[in-house]
C-alpha cells in the first residue's frame, strides 16, 4: 500500500474483547493464520463482532505517559 489509508471506517478499541465462550472456543479451533486478535478469529468463522462504546478512563497503563495520565486523573 502506498499513501495514507482512509480512517473513516476505523475505530479505536479497548481490551479485553468479550465473546460467548463457546463461540470463542470454536473460533480458536479453526485456522489461526492471519488472525490478529479474538475478533478476527470470530469473524473468520462467520461470527459477527459488535463494537460498543468504551470509557477512555479505562486506560491500559504501559508507558510512563500512561502512568502520568492516570496520576493526573487521580
Amino acid at each position: 500500500m502506498t499513501g495514507t489509508e482512509s480512517r473513516e471506517q476505523r475505530v479505536a478499541v479497548q481490551t479485553p474483547q468479550a465473546f460467548v465462550a463457546a463461540k470463542l472456543r470454536e473460533a480458536y479451533s479453526g485456522d489461526l493464520a492471519g488472525a490478529t486478535d479474538c475478533s478476527s478469529l470470530v469473524e473468520a468463522r462467520g461470527g459477527r463482532v459488535k463494537v460498543v462504546e468504551g470509557d477512555p478512563h479505562l486506560l491500559k497503563v504501559t508507558t510512563r505517559a500512561d502512568l502520568e495520565q492516570v496520576a493526573a486523573w487521580l
